[in-house]
């Protein structure tokens, strides 16, 4: 009864273990003439060498009497087992998790490309704090050429004149920097907008449990849209444009005293202004976050179950599981040897002193 049962489990073991094998294989290889014959013949070989290797074991278990026999038993029966927890149950896994640890690979990197783009983004909102600022400035200097035109109330002299014309000038610089910012902000949304398109194409794609070729090729598409969207909005920025711009250069020639004293006036306000900008700039920069620099890499069905295990717990348990009954049933014959052993020698000690009791 034993034999027939131990039989029976290693058969159902050999051919649970040949049919995932079969189908973790071709998830490996699912190219041509080769994804049935590869497939095959791997399938073969788990099946009956393992299986070939543990009837030939689990035979041998009654037959041993030492317990050196046993014990050098027991070490092939271990790493038998290693072996093919290590073999099969990759191949079982892949076949049942394969699929479910590619999607989890493709989720991990949607997540880290979804916070890349969005931290690229609110960085590029972040400068648009400055705005007010710009178009408060221009505002100001215009008014202030305003007020000289019709009372000289810097150089004393009414009408157009240096004077104006240069703050008219600084005021067109600062409007021109909030148009650019207006602009920038306009191109941040374009690009965001990219962005979360190549985002929906890639939740798309794993949202239908499609690992295929095909599919992980339009996923890596999708990834390369993505990347030149972020890679477009980490090259927004208003900021350097903003510094380059400085302080305003208002100096003239042909100047009357007061026009020139009104001058000197406005380059040390320009001056010191600038400074406040350039405080509010390197208050923004430290503002921004750094935008993770990400890598795709596509990654088949065999690799991602060992990268993410952890995740395709199920696919792992049902793999070592079927080679853990094997392993079980050498156990079990090993004890029941020991309990036969024991009964031997027990009735042997009885018949002993029954025959010396006799010979009394």
């Amino acid at each position: 009864m034993m034999q027939r049962l131990q039989l029976v489990v290693l058969v159902a073991c050999a051919i649970a273990a040949s049919v995932a094998t079969f189908f973790g294989t071709r998830a490996l290889v699912s190219h041509g003439v080769e994804s049935v014959v590869v497939p095959f013949v791997t399938a073969s070989v788990v099946g009956i060498g393992l299986g070939s290797i543990w009837h030939l074991l689990l035979g041998a278990v009654p037959k041993a009497q030492g317990t050196g026999t046993k014990a050098a038993l027991s070490v092939l029966a271990g790493v038998l087992f290693l072996v093919a927890a290590a073999v099969s149950a990759w191949f079982v896994a892949t076949a049942i998790s394969g699929n479910t640890a590619v999607r989890t690979h493709m989720g991990e990197q949607i997540a880290q490309y979804r916070t890349a783009l969005a931290t690229a983004h609110s960085n590029v909102l972040v400068e648009q704090n400055v705005l007010a600022e710009l178009t408060g400035s221009a505002a100001a200097f215009r008014s202030m050429a305003d007020a000289e035109q019709q009372s000289g109330r810097l150089s004393g002299t009414k009408g157009e004149g240096a004077v104006v014309d240069r703050l008219r000038r600084v005021a067109d610089v600062y409007d021109g920097l909030a148009r650019e910012g207006r602009a920038v902000r306009d191109q941040a949304d374009q690009f965001q907008h990219a962005g979360a398109l190549a985002l929906r194409q890639m939740d798309e794609i794993v949202s239908v449990a499609e690992t295929s070729a095909v599919a992980q090729k339009r996923f890596a598409e999708a990834v390369g849209e993505l990347q030149q969207a972020i890679t477009q909005l980490q090259a927004l920025s208003i900021l350097p444009g903003i510094r380059r711009a400085g302080v305003v250069d208002v100096s003239a020639t042909g100047l009357n005293p007061g026009q020139r004293r009104a001058m000197d006036n406005l380059q040390a306000e320009l001056r010191q202004h600038a400074e406040r900008l350039g405080q509010s700039v390197d208050a923004l920069q430290r503002q921004k976050r750094p935008v993770q620099v990400i890598s795709y890499r596509p990654m088949g069905p065999g690799e991602a179950v060992l990268e993410y295990g952890d995740r395709v717990v199920a696919g792992w348990a049902v793999g070592i599981g079927i080679d853990v009954l094997p392993l079980l049933l050498f156990v079990l014959l090993l004890i029941s040897a020991n309990d036969r052993l024991a009964q031997v020698q027990a009735t042997e000690s009885d018949n002993r002193r029954l025959q010396v009791v006799g010979n009394d």
